[in-house]
């Protein structure tokens, strides 16, 4: 899965509109169409970098321009500030967080989100001490986390939750 799918989806999973592109010059065609309140441009994409991509969009549209963010693996304070510097409005750093995607629309865009705080939304981890994972379980929830692969770990989940016991509960938790 590449790491813009898995921008979309945490974009998707709080009901934000999105679309994506392959690469800069893509993603210039689109915004320049319009009717985009924020974007995210990847500083490394092909084609066209993110910080270049910014500054077309900005000589294009000037005062009509989307806010943008800068998303990058660069996640140094020095790198940070130089985007910030350079005008970009936000910055996020890979491997993605949702709690600073989030923060991002509500800086930026004034969003506000509502939490589930019901005391199932907020139980704690289940007990453990009776869980058995088989093997492939294991190695397939390392390799999500370790390539970021939300696919897989959603299926790996649902593995958990049909086996039933401690792994759907388990399962459930990790959701």
């Amino acid at each position: 899965m590449r790491t813009g799918e898995v921008l979309e989806q945490i974009l998707q999973s709080v009901g934000v509109a999105v679309a994506s592109s392959r690469d800069g010059a893509e993603g210039l065609a689109m915004v320049l169409q319009g009717g985009w309140d924020l974007v995210f441009a990847d500083i490394r994409m092909p084609v066209m970098r993110g910080d270049e991509m910014r500054g077309r969009i900005v000589a294009e549209l000037g005062a009509q321009e989307p806010r943008i963010v800068a998303v990058t693996a660069s996640a140094l304070e020095h790198q940070r500030q130089q985007y910030l510097d350079e005008g970009f409005d936000g910055f996020i750093d890979k491997p993605f967080r949702a709690e600073s995607i989030y923060a991002s629309l509500a800086d930026i865009l004034g969003a506000r989100f509502e939490f589930d705080t019901t005391a199932e939304s907020v139980a704690g981890p289940p007990d453990l001490a009776n869980l058995t994972l088989s093997r492939q379980v294991q190695d397939d929830l390392r390799e999500s986390v370790r390539s970021h692969n939300v696919s897989l770990l959603r299926n790996t989940l649902k593995q958990m939750a049909d086996a039933g016991g401690t792994q759907r509960d388990l399962a459930r938790y990790l959701q």
